[in-house]
């Protein structure tokens, strides 16, 4: 046996959910949050005055109280303070807000026989992943034969090459057939700030999904930054629809934010397709002209 530990089981043990790992709070919080587990009844109750806890996890009581603080802006407990019949506080009544739901589930593992094709525990914080029922075609089934040559033309120019650099000399056909195009191309005016927002927060508050005002904004600014279409966010909201799962309750990294945006405006419409031959063909004269 390690001599590391010894193990009491008197004490018993603390089974946390795995969500607990993807909290981003402070170890001395994550440290209080494990022990009020420990000593909370099945409702998540517990009634240790701050020095008998204090001592408990070896901490200052200024320290507990901070770290309690902490716990209590991330609405992982809840405290009741307790008076004596003078008035004067002597304890807190400190709930885990997330304990009885977490007991219950526990008791109902045992009876639900999970299905094969899913796990017991997901976590809801769970990174969004490549759905491979998405598939993003290099050009929308909606493009004529004459404008997919012509952006496969420049597509073999650019593949393999540093951004903004070509592979060789565009022919004067491609030249010819990319300035007549875009001649006779009228671009689709981009959405107005307020409908990005109103698609936004409509899909959101529809997922389910709490999404602070900062990071709606930031998705909002993104969009409008890359000049996306209605097309463009129809092709957004459903992919998103299509690949979120129920147990996931954070919305996406901005990151991941960007390559939900990049997939769609790829599969939104043959207005895209014009605006990628556009910016090779600027590209290229810019280049070859100087």
């Amino acid at each position: 046996m390690s001599e590391s530990i010894s193990i009491d089981p008197a004490r018993g043990f603390v089974a946390l959910p795995a969500q607990v790992l993807d909290l981003e709070i402070s170890p001395g919080a994550f440290r209080v949050l494990t022990h009020l587990c420990n000593l909370s009844d099945k409702s998540g109750w517990s009634w240790s005055s701050l020095e008998q806890f204090a001592a408990q996890v070896g901490r200052a009581k200024s320290s507990v109280s901070g770290y309690l603080q902490e716990l209590r802006r991330e609405n992982l407990i809840e405290t009741t303070p307790q008076t004596r019949a003078n008035g004067a506080n002597y304890r807190l009544k400190i709930r885990v807000t997330f304990w009885a739901d977490w007991v219950r589930s526990r008791a109902d593992c045992g009876k639900i026989k999970p299905h094969k094709t899913e796990r017991r525990v997901r976590p809801a914080e769970r990174p969004i992943v490549k759905n491979k029922a998405i598939k993003t075609p290099s050009t929308p089934k909606a493009v004529n034969g004459f404008l997919e040559k012509v952006l496969k033309a420049w597509q073999g120019l650019t593949k393999g090459q540093p951004f903004g650099q070509f592979a060789g000399d565009a022919s004067p056909a491609l030249l010819a057939d990319t300035a007549k195009l875009l001649e006779n191309w009228t671009p689709s005016p981009s959405v107005s700030k307020q409908t990005v927002q109103s698609k936004i927060t409509d899909l959101w508050s529809s997922l389910g999904v709490d999404t602070p005002g900062p990071i709606q904004q930031s998705q909002v600014s993104r969009c409008l930054e890359t000049r996306s279409t209605q097309a463009t966010l129809q092709a957004l909201t459903a992919q998103i629809r299509q690949s979120w799962q129920t147990h996931w309750s954070k919305p996406p990294t901005p990151t991941q934010f960007n390559e939900m945006l990049s997939k769609s405006k790829a599969v939104a419409s043959t207005d895209t397709v014009f605006r990628l031959i556009q910016q090779d063909y600027n590209r290229y004269l810019a280049q070859y002209s100087a």
